[in-house]
């Protein structure tokens, strides 16, 4: 028999191989165990030294109230406490699947009550959607890099960095990709004659995604430069956005979401964009709650951004309804009724 940490061990390896979650949620749940192995330490079950039979939903449900009055000291946010529960449950359901531990009938119906109910008070935020103009200032400013004409290594790397934040940025733009799936996409999911990419989303659900022309393009001239194929490498495994960098060399390797993330936080920057307390902060993700909005704003067709963003449950979508429900009634007021004051403010909100 396991002991917990081991357990906890395999459930962690257990998430990526077989369940397919991403590696950001196989990290949130990983940190949800070591809150609980924390937890289990002080209520007298090291899990280091314990066999894993020995826990019990008990352990599970008195860890509800010592996570938030304890460890959070009542100061949690509802959208991390709900993250952190569904890692402990997720645990649980895996060592039930695998019969590791014994539970009862009723102890597995109150397990899943009393967690349920914890869950349920979340807080309700719309996301947050950088405005039209915004988008625009972001590629220009992208778009504003002047290119690298020397005949140096250095002026080169600067050249194709250069071309592919453009590339990246547009892409974006256009498809409302993740940040993870734009650094998993491969030379070969995209295709030149329809301009769309194959994606992987989360669950290695694929899903096939139109991005336009003017993301093709940038793509095209980007890849041109790149030159890639002097290796003997097939084509088509290659990573479709690559490294740049000095440590990278003449090798072709797949970029990391912080490179994507510190790229975009550049131009953003250049172009203004970073002051969150003015609401002029841009991420790559409100680029994703740009393009869903604008997608369910033009088609009124929910299902379709459903499929275009790759939710798998449509309640996730219906959030960009709310969005456009909100604009309507502020655009409403702001035409036929509120005070002087609120049409003031909602000027300046919808500027």
């Amino acid at each position: 028999m396991p002991t917990i940490s081991e357990a906890m061990r395999d459930f962690r390896e257990d998430l990526v191989v077989n369940k397919g979650k991403s590696l950001r949620t196989a990290e949130a749940y990983g940190t949800a165990l070591n809150l609980l192995a924390e937890f289990l330490a002080v209520d007298g079950l090291p899990p280091a030294t314990t066999d894993v039979g020995e826990l019990t939903v008990d352990h599970a449900l008195r860890f509800i109230p010592w996570l938030v009055t304890v460890h959070f000291q009542g100061r949690v946010r509802p959208a991390t406490k709900h993250t952190y529960l569904t890692g402990v449950q997720s645990f649980y359901k895996y060592l039930l699947r695998n019969r590791l531990i014994e539970v009862s009938l009723a102890d597995y119906e109150r397990l899943n009550e009393e967690y349920g109910a914890a869950r349920r008070v979340r807080e309700h935020r719309l996301p947050r959607v950088p405005a039209e103009s915004a988008v625009r200032r972001l590629l220009e400013a992208v778009r504003s890099v002047p290119p690298f004409h020397g005949d140096g290594p250095d002026d080169r790397r600067r050249e194709l960095i250069r071309l592919r934040d453009i590339a990246m940025l547009e892409l974006l733009h256009y498809s409302g990709l993740r940040v993870g799936e734009l650094v998993n996409l491969r030379r070969g999911d995209l295709n030149y004659e329809e301009a769309t990419v194959l994606v992987r989303g989360k669950g290695n659900r694929e899903r096939v995604v139109p991005i336009g022309q003017a993301a093709l393009q940038a793509i095209r001239t980007y890849l041109a430069a790149r030159g890639d194929g002097g290796a003997g490498e097939a084509l088509h495994t290659l990573p479709l956005f690559a490294r740049h960098d000095r440590g990278a060399g003449n090798r072709v390797l797949p970029l990391s979401t912080n490179s994507v993330q510190n790229a975009f936080r550049k131009h953003a920057t250049a172009a203004g964009l970073h002051r969150q307390d003015e609401g002029k902060k841009i991420t790559p993700h409100s680029m994703r709650h740009y393009f869903g909005t604008k997608m369910l704003d033009e088609t009124g067709d929910l299902a379709l951004v459903q499929d275009l963003l790759g939710h798998a449950s449509p309640q996730t979508t219906r959030v960009y309804t709310e969005v456009a429900m909100t604009k309507k009634k502020r655009a409403h007021r702001k035409v036929f009724g509120g005070s002087e004051a609120e049409r003031a403010d909602l000027t300046s909100e919808t500027s």
